[in-house]
This record gives structure tokens, C-alpha cells and sequence, in this order.
């Protein structure tokens, strides 16, 4: 016999532990903060029931005593004509209980309790509120096909073995900074409000699969240490996974998001899955990382995607993707070469100031050409040419891309950005008009007595001069005028020999053909950047 079962020396002794919890009133509270229970044991200085003795001192049969005694209270009270009072058992320690299929009538408050056995409310209703905060479940807690009529709070408890809430069906379901620290199954339940998981630690595989959130699904910074499954999941209100932490792998395959949803700030350390998922509202991705593989394969966007400042660092995949606006891919950085074949993109889609890495692997040309077709198709000339740019850039950097055309590839980057650029043959053409006016001073002024020249005949040096300028642009707005007999002698003096007359006529000749390509380079970038769709 265990040494709490009640004696004549312990019947009279009320339980002396006390908890805030009492003073809200219930089933045999008397509006003090103290414990309710009777037939207590003495223990040191204070008198304690089954449910508060200390825990150094529960054995078995306590652990069974306390399992019994719970059950045997709860039905009665649940049975009985005070059903009405909430039963109040806060703090207390239990075995291994189970009401399988019971009918809860009214609220139950069992915060900061410790179940040291297995907990199993198969089938249970729960009419009124149920108070499990940051409670301690050290076994397996069963709580399949449950009934959560009104709020159920499980905030800050620890479940150290699997917890099961498949087929559950809450209202307001409260886990916030809950403790998951096993397998944890919310399969095919059901939140009819709101869901709150804020700052939750799943410590090994969270399964909501086909779980039904109607109201507004809070995941703010959350953590999920192994694999999360949202695979068919619904999510009718707003859903927000806002800081979260997903260190293993992710998926949302064929998930349904109806209002906004935010992964702004999300970290996902693993492979990353929204295949075929729907998205509905407003797709905030803002300042998201996926460090491994993430998969949008025929996702559909409704409302407006943010991807802007994201990072992938991995593969992302976009493949046969429907955008009905954008998407906004502002200041995203990708590592690697994005697929985003046969995706639908539309005029507003953009990806100003975002960072593409990766033009030396073998993907990364077919790549950049299925963004440039698809920004083609909307319309988009900007974004396309930035697409062809990085496609000739891609194309360069394989091996088996003949030299030749390595070489002007690279020449066509440098000079015009592959033609999405007005300043830079402006620069170039200036940079040449000098160079070879300095060329051709040189062959006049012989360079190093350019002083004394100067200094000889200061209008003479000035003359010169401006006939050197003329001579120059002359080569650029009358192009090959140089080999007009005379031409060069009027400039550089009758005293030339025919092969100096010769080689200022090559030189010349060169000025004009690199001329006339960067203003060629010139109008093919104005052309591109004000031509019509």
C-alpha cells in the first residue's frame, strides 16, 4: 500500500501547497490560493497531497496512485452537478492517465503540471477552455481525434516523447514557445481559429499535412530542427512564418495559402518545397535565405510576390511558375544559375540590382536564355537585354566557345555592356577621339619638344593644334578621307616621305573603323532601350 493512500492519521489534513491558479475559483476551490485536495502527508514542515509531494520522493506505485485519484476526481466531477466550476489542479504531478473518449463538460486547468507517464485523450471533447500551460509531458501524450471547443492553451509545455494531434480539432489553439522535443503529428487537424506556434522548438519531425488553419496561422519564429511537412495544407487567413528557422528540410507541396503570407526573414538551412503550392495573397519572401535547393515548380502566385533581398544560394527552381503579378526580385542575390523555365512572367516583373554569380557552369546559358525568352514575352526589353547580357557572359566562359568569339564577346561587354549601355561607348569614343589625337601631336611636336615648340611660336603650336582636332574628328563624320590624295600632307606637311604619308593613313584608318563601331555600339543601345514591344 502506498504510504499516500488516506489513514486515519492523514484523512483531516488538507494539502498545503499553494498556486495563483486556485484563487480564480473551480470545483472545490474556496477562494484562497491554496490546494483543495485532503488526505495529505506531512513532509517537513508542510502537509501535501498525492498530486504536490515532493517529486524526489514519487515512486511506482505514487506515480499509479496519483493516475488513479485523478481519474477517479475528474469523472466524478465530470459526472456530478459541479461540473459548471472549472476543476483546478495546477503544479501537480501525475502517472499515466487516459481519457479516451470522455466528454469534458467544462474547463479543465492543469498548467505547469508533470506527467511522468503516458497521457492518451483519444477521441476526447473538451466543451470548455483547457489549460496545459507549460506543462511537462514526459511520455507519449495521445491526443487523436481530440475536440478543442473553446481555447486550448499548451503555451511554453514540454512534450519529451511524441505528441499526437492527428485529426484534432481545435478553436483557438495556443502553443506558443511550446517544446516539441519528439515526433510531433498535427495530420489532418483542424484550427477553426486562430493558430499560435509562435516561438515553438520541433526538435524532430512536425507533420501537418493536410491541416486546416481558418483563421490567421502564427509561426513567427519558430524553430523546426528536422523535417517539416506541410504537404496539401490549408491556410484560409493570413499565415506567418515570419523569422522562422527551418534547419532541415521544408515542404509545402500543393499547399494552399488564401490571404497573405509571410516568410520575410525566414532562414531555410535545407531543400525547400512549394511545388504546385497556391498562393492567393500577397507572398512575402522579403530578406529570405534558402540556403539549399528551393522548388517552385508550377507554383501558381495570384496576388504579388516578394522575393526582394532574398538569397539563394543554392538551385532555385521556378519551372512552369504562373505570375499574375511580377514578381519582385529586387536586390535578390543567386548563386547559382535560377531555373526559370516556361515560367509566365509579367511587365512588372523585376530583378533591378540583383546579383547573378554564377556564368561558368554548364546550366547557367540555357538559364539566363529561358529568363530572357520569358521576360521577352512580357513585353519587358529592359530585363531581357540584362538576360541576354548574362547569357553572352555564360556563353564566353565555355570551353568549347571558339576563341574568336570569346574575343568580341568580351570586347561587347566592356564597350556597351552587351548593349545596355549609352555611357559606355560615349566613354570610349572619347577616350579614342584623345588617344589618337595624342597619337598624331606626338607625330607633329615629336612629343618631347612639344615645349620648345610652343614656346617658339605660340600661334603656330595653336594652329597646329586645332588642324590635329580637325583631322581627327574628320576621321570619324568623313570616314576613310585620309586616303584622298593630299589629305594627310595638308595636315602634317608637304615633307613627308609616301611611307610616313602611308602609316598616318593606316593609323587614321584604324581611328575610324574603332570609331565608327562604338557609335555603331551607341545606336544599337539607344535603339534598345526606347524600341517598341
Amino acid at each position: 500500500m502506498s504510504k499516500l493512500e488516506s489513514t486515519e492519521e492523514n484523512q483531516n489534513h488538507r494539502c498545503q501547497f499553494e498556486h495563483e491558479d486556485f484563487l480564480e475559483g473551480g470545483f472545490r476551490c474556496d477562494g484562497t490560493n491554496q490546494c483543495w485536495m485532503t488526505d495529505a502527508i506531512k513532509y517537513d514542515d508542510k502537509y501535501l497531497c498525492v498530486f504536490h509531494m515532493p517529486k524526489e520522493q514519487v515512486d511506482t506505485s505514487d506515480a499509479e496512485l496519483q493516475a488513479s485519484t485523478l481519474q477517479s476526481l475528474v469523472h466524478g466531477w465530470n459526472k456530478g452537478d459541479e461540473w459548471e466550476a472549472a476543476f483546478t489542479m495546477p503544479s501537480m504531478q501525475c502517472g499515466k492517465v487516459g481519457f479516451d473518449g470522455v466528454t469534458v463538460k467544462s474547463e479543465i486547468n492543469f498548467g505547469d503540471a508533470t506527467f511522468s507517464g503516458t497521457v492518451s485523450f483519444t477521441n476526447t471533447t473538451f466543451n470548455g477552455d483547457v489549460n496545459f500551460q507549460n506543462t511537462t509531458f514526459s511520455r507519449s501524450a495521445n491526443f487523436t481525434d481530440a475536440t478543442f471547443s473553446e481555447e486550448a492553451q499548451f503555451g511554453e509545455a514540454t512534450f519529451s516523447n511524441s505528441a499526437d494531434f492527428t485529426d484534432a480539432t481545435f478553436s483557438l489553439a495556443k502553443f506558443k514557445e511550446a517544446t516539441f522535443g519528439d515526433l510531433a503529428y498535427f495530420i489532418e487537424a483542424t484550427f477553426s481559429k486562430e493558430a499560435q506556434f509562435g516561438e515553438a522548438t520541433f526538435s524532430r519531425l512536425a507533420d501537418f499535412r493536410k491541416a486546416t488553419f481558418s483563421r490567421v496561422a502564427d509561426f513567427r519564429k519558430a524553430t523546426f530542427s528536422n523535417n517539416v511537412w506541410f504537404d496539401n495544407a490549408t491556410f484560409s487567413g493570413e499565415a506567418w512564418f515570419e523569422k522562422t528557422t527551418f534547419s532541415s528540410g521544408a515542404d509545402f507541396i500543393e499547399a494552399t495559402f488564401s490571404e497573405e503570407v509571410w516568410f520575410q526573414n525566414a532562414t531555410f538551412n535545407d531543400v525547400a518545397q512549394f511545388r504546385e503550392a497556391t498562393f492567393s495573397g500577397h507572398a512575402w519572401f522579403h530578406e529570405t535565405t534558402f540556403s539549399d535547393v528551393v522548388r517552385f515548380e508550377e507554383a501558381i502566385f495570384s496576388g504579388e510576390a516578394d522575393f526582394m533581398e532574398a538569397t539563394f544560394s543554392d538551385q532555385a527552381w521556378f519551372h512552369k511558375v504562373i505570375f499574375t503579378f511580377g514578381p519582385d526580385m529586387g536586390k535578390c542575390t543567386f548563386k547559382v544559375a535560377p531555373g526559370f523555365f516556361d515560367v509566365s512572367l509579367t511587365q512588372s516583373a523585376d530583378f533591378r540590382g540583383t546579383s547573378f554569380w554564377d556564368t561558368h557552369s554548364r546550366d547557367a546559358a540555357p538559364a539566363y536564355r529561358a529568363l530572357k525568352v520569358a521576360m521577352n514575352k512580357a513585353s519587358n526589353k529592359r530585363q531581357e537585354a540584362v538576360f541576354y547580357g548574362l547569357e553572352q557572359q555564360s556563353l564566353r566562359n565555355q570551353d568549347d566557345t571558339a576563341r574568336f568569339l570569346k574575343f568580341f564577346s568580351f570586347l561587347y561587354e566592356k564597350f556597351s555592356d552587351y548593349g545596355q549601355s549609352l555611357v559606355r561607348p560615349v566613354v570610349s569614343l572619347t577616350i579614342v577621339l584623345v588617344v589618337f589625337a595624342a597619337i598624331y601631336s606626338s607625330i607633329i611636336f615629336e612629343v618631347f619638344k612639344i615645349f620648345d615648340y610652343f614656346n617658339r611660336g605660340a600661334p603656330d603650336f595653336w594652329k597646329k593644334l586645332l588642324s590635329i582636332t580637325k583631322f581627327t574628328v574628320t576621321n570619324v563624320t568623313s570616314p576613310f578621307r585620309v586616303w584622298t590624295e593630299g589629305h594627310v600632307k595638308s595636315v602634317f606637311g608637304s615633307e613627308l616621305v609616301a611611307s610616313q604619308e602611308l602609316l598616318i593613313s593606316i593609323i587614321a584608318s584604324f581611328q575610324t573603323v574603332l570609331s565608327l563601331a562604338l557609335i555603331t555600339l551607341f545606336l544599337l543601345a539607344l535603339r534598345r532601350a526606347f524600341k517598341l514591344s
